[in-house]
């Protein structure tokens, strides 16, 4: 018997969620049905969306500006160390190379304001996956922008403008491919070797992609092992598919161990003098929220008879990396959110769908009200 068959799972009937409406027809239903629930989820996102705004410029930004810079004159990408005194003419691997690109044109287009604007579209369209996974998988919008509003809190450290927001935009995607397509709401993931062909020349934080994919292909694996269900041909092609990508890049294959080796670097500076990359300080509010979460796992994961694979390898790995540097404690929560949602949906009631909403027009017009000023006092703000 076959252990590889093609894609045998169908959308059941219950998944079924309509027509796909528009952006336009969602406005609508935004402007005519502004509710308190809805009310919440704009609040939510408008405080995401000013994290962003909020946070100093990165440090690193005006180095990343000069390289995009470089590249943009000398149409190449550099692959010797052009800076470095002690090191001038050494091989460098700029895994960066296509976000520096695009952030020396923004700013040659807007300059740093639209830099920032475009920064924070970024990370509120990264939890805005998120907060739309979680909603497919049958979370009520309350637990729903809860949830996603402390894993954006979490992330607070590394977001800014720099490259980094990135791998978080591309893992809140494929997290949430994956987990739709394990619940049978979606068939294919060809956009996955797709955003890998991105996020391999912006960031070298890809692998935590290949890593997710490798996750889920075990779990598939694992099941076959253990009940004898067949292993679906469809993930297997494009987990295939998805590495081959990561040759897209001005360095070819060789750039594929360049993440594992930087992190096995015993003598690499930035481990013992970068603050990031040092483990989370449980003395500082924002870390006991990320402890607190462990703590929520614990109890959650005791009151289940049976353990999924899948989901305790993601948990385990992210919340090992996320305890050994602070940087990774925001990847940790976008893999957290979904897994989270599922574990109080299936426990609580309460973290369910909940009936619809019956708002009058006076109800409505308060609400806009209370938004508008909301936004006032935030361009106000901003403004100071």
């Amino acid at each position: 018997m076959s252990i590889i068959t093609s894609d045998v799972e169908t959308i059941p009937a219950s998944a079924a969620t309509g027509p796909v409406r528009g952006p336009l027809a969602a406005v609508g239903d935004l402007v005519r049905g502004l509710h308190q629930r809805r009310l919440l989820v704009v609040v939510v996102f408008l405080t995401i969306f000013s994290f962003d705004i909020a946070r100093p410029t990165d440090i690193d930004f005006w180095w990343h500006l000069t390289t995009g810079a470089m590249i943009a004159r000398d149409r190449m990408v550099p692959h010797v160390d052009p800076y470095s005194y002690t090191a001038l003419g050494r091989a460098w691997v700029d895994h960066e190379w296509l976000w520096e690109l695009i952030a020396y044109w923004v700013m040659q287009l807007g300059g740093y304001r639209l830099a920032v604007l475009i920064s924070s579209s970024i990370v509120a369209l990264t939890y805005a996956l998120v907060y739309r996974l979680l909603r497919q998988l049958g979370v009520n919008e309350l637990v729903s922008a809860a949830i996603v509003m402390v894993a954006a809190f979490l992330a607070v450290p590394s977001i800014g403008v720099r490259p980094r927001e990135l791998t978080l935009l591309f893992l809140a995607y494929y997290v949430s491919r994956l987990f739709l397509y394990r619940e049978g709401r979606i068939r294919h993931l060809w956009g996955l070797p797709v955003a890998m062909a991105l996020w391999v020349n912006l960031h070298g934080a890809f692998v935590y992609g290949l890593g997710v994919l490798a996750i889920f292909v075990v779990g598939e694996i694992g099941q076959w092992l253990v009940e004898r269900k067949p292993v679906r041909r469809h993930l297997v092609i494009v987990g295939l598919s998805t590495v081959a990508a990561t040759v897209l890049n001005p360095d070819g294959p060789k750039f594929l161990p360049y993440p594992f080796n930087y992190l096995a670097q015993h003598d690499n500076p930035s481990f013992s003098t970068v603050t990031e990359f040092q483990s989370p300080d449980f003395h500082q509010p924002l870390y006991l929220v990320f402890a607190a979460s462990l703590i929520l796992f614990m109890v959650l994961y005791r009151s289940r008879s049976r353990l999924d694979v899948v989901d305790s390898l993601l948990l385990a790995g992210f919340a090992g990396g996320a305890l050994i540097s602070e940087r990774q404690v925001a990847d940790y929560a976008i893999v957290a959110a979904p897994l989270l949602a599922l574990r109080l949906r299936d426990s609580y009631g309460w973290a369910r769908e909940r009936r619809a909403v019956r708002c009058t027009g006076r109800a409505v017009a308060f609400n806009w009200l209370v938004l508008l000023g909301l936004l006032a006092l935030a361009v106000v703000y901003a403004s100071a």
